[in-house]
């Protein structure tokens, strides 16, 4: 009987000490901490602590706030934009761009205090902003040692373009669904070909964060079609030159011996080495040069004839005045 209260007390004995154990603050930690000290695999740059490779294919978690997208490109959810990390991660460079990205948005660019950073658009330095509007290719650099580094580039687009031929996804970016004029589009996973005119509708997503993303642009490559009259085929024009065709949203821009000409109506007058550029709004241009040259219009031979009488009749007085000239 002894033996048997002993063995009872023993097992209950056992089963809170197993409880109370399991109940311990110690054992609250997450799963990852058991292998904390013994972790050996890459570290997140920005925490120091482990990072930890997901089933997912492509998916990378990390413990802090960031998810890794490429070595240089990281997303950061609490501010809901892209992190271009600089100077070995002292410092980070914020946009609502991922690298690669072609946006019809407006683009926001943050820059860490005590960093000298260069935005380029189609290679023309631009001043430093928070905020980038203009239709062109950006390079966003950043000044290290008195080297310049590239950090990111992308690309803004109006609702029409005529610039973009091919959309090449942003790294371990995927495209989901391609849409043209409302018809659903064969594409790869990687790109998106935009040769062919109309309305497309791009729909695509980061494949390590999950967040979708849309594109939506009507696509036009076809230039103005303004007409010139008075320009032979070897680009001379041996009087006035004028155009005809031009379509509302079309700007023309005529430049005159190098520099901006002030013309009026659609006519040329005036000798001299022209350049004139049309562009419509989705950004195709037609560039056209030619020289006219010097000629007489109606007020010119008006001219000529007055100075051909003036000389006629000063020819005739001389004549006259010959013949009736008296010699003493």
């Amino acid at each position: 009987m002894k033996n048997g209260k002993k063995a009872f007390l023993f097992t209950i004995g056992s089963v809170m000490l197993t409880a109370l154990f399991l109940l311990s603050p110690l054992n609250a930690l997450p799963v990852y901490a058991d292998e904390y000290d013994t972790y050996s695999g890459e570290l997140d740059p920005f925490t120091g602590e482990p990072m930890i490779q997901s089933s997912g294919i492509g998916e990378v978690s990390t413990l802090s706030n960031r998810k890794m997208i490429t070595e240089k490109m990281y997303f950061d959810f609490s501010r809901g934009e892209f992190a271009y990390p600089v100077d070995n991660g002292m410092a980070d460079i914020y946009s609502n761009a991922a690298d690669g990205m072609i946006l019809t948005d407006p683009v926001k660019i943050s820059i860490p205090e005590g960093y000298s950073v260069l935005v380029y658009r189609d290679g023309v330095l631009l001043d430093t902003a928070m905020e980038y509007k203009a239709r062109g290719g950006y390079s966003v650099i950043v000044i290290l040692n008195g080297d310049q580094v590239e950090v990111f580039t992308f690309r803004i687009v109006g609702s029409r373009t005529g610039e973009t031929t091919m959309y090449k996804m942003p790294p371990y970016f995927r495209v989901d669904s391609v849409m043209i004029n409302g018809i659903e589009q064969s594409h790869t996973r990687s790109e998106v070909d935009m040769q062919q005119e109309g309305l497309y509708e791009i729909s695509y997503r980061c494949e390590r964060t999950d967040i979708r993303y849309s594109l939506r642009v009507t696509v036009d490559h076809t230039p103005p079609q303004i007409v010139f009259e008075g320009i032979d085929d070897d680009g001379k024009a041996r009087g006035p030159v004028s155009w005809s065709g031009l379509e509302a949203g079309e700007v023309i821009h005529v430049f005159k011996d190098g520099g901006e000409f002030l013309y009026e109506g659609d006519r040329l007058t005036q000798s001299g080495r022209y350049e004139v550029i049309v562009t419509d709004d989705a950004g195709n241009t037609v560039d056209r040069q030619f020289t006219i040259l010097i000629y007489l219009d109606r007020n010119g031979f008006v001219f000529v004839g007055i100075i051909a009488l003036v000389i006629g009749g000063l020819a005739g007085y001389l004549i006259w005045h010959r013949r009736n000239m008296k010699v003493r």
